[in-house]
């Protein structure tokens, strides 16, 4: 099993490197709250799918009331099938999306959704 600790102690003027690179990053003027909203669409899944798309919607009807989030929907199936929607805020919108979804076989894609979360 690999090593996972640092071979060497970051030195002060790493920290302090570190810390001015991190104090001159872009910064974003949306306020708003954002949430990447993701599900696992495979055939696997397929036996909960109505129970879990029911249980979601009155997430999304209880989310209105945070004020200011924004809520992506992404999933995969199939092979190689990713999707995410638009960013948005409407509950109604949200549920719509979600029950549009059909499970599909194919291979779990972690991979690609956490690429997408780092992208947005």
């Amino acid at each position: 099993m690999a090593q996972r600790f640092p071979q060497k102690r970051s030195s002060s003027a790493d920290i302090s490197r570190f810390l001015e690179q991190a104090k001159n990053l872009p910064t974003t003027t949306d306020t708003r709250q954002r949430l990447v909203f993701a599900l696992d669409a495979t055939a696997s899944r397929q036996p909960t799918w109505s129970q879990a798309r029911a249980l979601h919607g009155e997430m999304f009807e209880a989310s209105k009331d945070l004020g200011g989030i924004a809520i992506q929907l992404c999933y995969y199936r199939g092979l190689g099938e990713f999707h995410a929607s638009p960013w948005g805020s409407s509950p109604g919108q949200l549920h719509e999306q979600m029950s549009s979804v059909r499970c599909m076989a194919g291979f779990t894609q972690i991979r690609t959704l956490l690429q997408h979360c780092l992208d947005e």
